[in-house]
């Protein structure tokens, strides 16, 4: 008898992979192919691990009788916020982002806030991550730098204020 094959549809993080681990047991499987989207093997094992590539995916598994069964399926990459600005505004910067859900926004990659503006930062490179409320896929992450300016120079060689040097600046 033919074996009835589906497969879900597979998502990924941005930047990441997604493991497919379908549950073959009770089905005396003895061949796996697994094909990418360009229609090549690549891989012979019971999983297909690693997968970094967006696109239509094929399984052919063969049982003990002889009998084979296909089936497509897609693996797609989450849809994820993207920062189209960093504004500052003194010691703190407005993070604006664009994304199809409720976006959250950090500066450690681990504890988001709602608000989108972060306060009392220090001088230097800030990194700014935005993500969707309910997952756990970072969206994208970009670099905000708040220079510590003197606001005096003298170059008149009393030793105080003869340079301008502007800290964090690498």
């Amino acid at each position: 008898q033919t074996p009835m094959l589906t497969l879900p549809d597979y998502y990924f993080c941005p930047g990441s992979f997604v493991d497919i681990k379908p549950d073959f047991s009770g089905w005396s499987v003895v061949k796996y192919e697994w094909f990418n989207p360009a229609g090549e093997l690549v891989s012979t094992d019971h999983q297909l691990l690693g997968v970094r590539i967006e696109g239509t995916y094929k399984i052919k598994v063969t049982v003990t009788n002889g009998c084979s069964a296909t089936t497509s399926f897609f693996v797609k990459t989450y849809d994820a916020p993207l920062i189209t600005d960093l504004v500052a505004n003194g010691n703190s910067f407005t993070v604006i982002a664009t994304g199809s859900e409720k976006i959250i926004y950090s500066i450690d990659g681990v504890t988001y806030q709602d608000d989108n503006i972060f306060y009392n930062l220090p001088f230097g490179r800030t990194t700014f991550y935005v993500k969707y409320k309910d997952t756990e896929c970072v969206g994208d992450m970009k670099e905000g730098l708040l220079l510590n300016l003197t606001n005096a120079f003298s170059p008149n060689d009393d030793g105080i204020n003869d340079t301008w040097i502007i800290d964090n600046l690498y």
